[in-house]
């Protein structure tokens, strides 16, 4: 079982994201709202993944990310609500090392459906895996995918509500 630290916005937020997933197969082994709790839980239970919530706001969703890669090499993978006001964290945010954007379980995806626990649940299970790959020197296999294949139409087309348009 994957081994979890949620920091939310709120520990009461944060809770009410861990039950699906808990439900889902995750092992939450801490919920955190400050920075400083998030970075001890990492040292302390030292987990699989990190999942971040994008509505901490942009200066400490940035700030957390560079403070979880100084201490330990892991996936944070970002939890949003899918709301356009989140896209330019989720971008910084992204470009600063995160693995993923994921729905917040219950969050309405772009196509008008509601995001499963089991998706994140997936989300998770594919970071943690690539950073094992990445840490062992095999490529992924999206790093395999040509540009012009499979994958890369399916890139384009799995995060529309992500899309920075000029």
């Amino acid at each position: 079982m994957l081994r979890v630290v949620i920091v939310a916005r709120s520990l009461d937020h944060g809770r009410e994201v861990a039950a699906p997933l808990r439900q889902g197969g995750l092992h939450v082994v801490s919920v955190c709202e400050a920075e400083a709790d998030a970075l001890t839980a990492v040292q302390v239970y030292r987990p699989d993944a990190v999942l971040l919530d994008l509505g901490l706001g942009r200066e400490r969703v940035a700030s957390v990310i560079g403070r979880l890669h100084d201490v330990l090499s892991l996936p944070v993978l970002l939890l949003s609500s899918l709301t356009e006001d989140e896209v330019p964290a989720a971008i910084e945010a992204l470009c600063l090392g995160a693995a993923d954007v994921i729905g917040e379980p219950g969050a309405y995806t772009p196509a008008g459906r509601r995001q499963a626990p089991e998706e994140i649940v997936g989300a998770v299970r594919m970071a943690v895996r690539i950073g094992h790959q990445a840490r062992n020197g095999q490529r992924s296999a999206k790093e395999r995918t040509p540009a012009t294949g499979h994958g890369a139409a399916l890139h384009k087309t799995a995060r529309p509500w992500l899309t920075v348009t000029p």
